[in-house]
């Protein structure tokens, strides 16, 4: 399945590039010469002796035209397809956003698909550290969204019934409730995100 999706991606990519269907223009065509003065060292990284990037794992390109960009790698193509413990030749990588090839109302930016050279790229952050980041980050915004929405609906409730939208025990009684709410809701949107 995953190598379905990236080779996919990486042809539908190919597709929109030739037929200059990005809605936006990047006119760096190479990031090389923003390295020029930085030596690789400069560059924050996990040193490939300590560990090969895999599938999932957020890379950082250290060669080649995209030198500097980031993204997570889709597929490891190796020596021998069938075996995966072989060594890995090809990475194909889904790079960050880049805004200058257009945005929508949903994103900030076109996700270029590119496959690179495997010694081309080297892992910034596995994707256990990704998904351990990305599960605290979504379960404190869904307890910020639980904390204000929660009120907002009690008092829609009130309003449909025909009650009064304050509650006589003041406004803080429309709180009640929202630690339930909050425990039912942040696990769940941290695993979903």
């Amino acid at each position: 399945v995953e190598e379905a999706f990236a080779t996919t991606s990486l042809a539908y990519d190919r597709f929109l590039k030739a037929g200059d269907l990005y809605t936006g223009y990047d006119p760096v065509t190479s990031t090389t010469v923003f390295f020029n003065a930085v030596y690789d060292k400069g560059l924050q990284y996990t040193p490939v002796a300590l560990e090969q990037p895999r599938i999932r794992d957020e890379v950082l390109v250290l060669q080649g035209p995209d030198k500097g960009k980031v993204g997570r790698v889709i597929w490891l193509g190796r020596e021998n397809p069938n075996d995966l413990g072989s060594r890995p030749l090809t990475a194909v990588v889904k790079l960050d956003p880049n805004p200058l090839l257009g945005t929508t109302s949903m994103s900030i930016g076109v996700r270029e698909v590119k496959a690179y050279p495997y010694s081309w790229i080297v892992q910034t952050r596995s994707s256990t550290q990704s998904f351990t980041r990305d599960f605290v980050l979504a379960t404190l915004a869904a307890v910020v969204s639980c904390g204000l929405t929660y009120p907002l609906e009690n008092l829609k409730t009130r309003v449909q019934l025909n009650a009064p939208p304050i509650p006589p025990e003041g406004p803080l009684a429309l709180f009640k409730g929202v630690g339930l709410n909050v425990l039912r809701e942040a696990p769940n949107m941290g695993l979903l995100m």
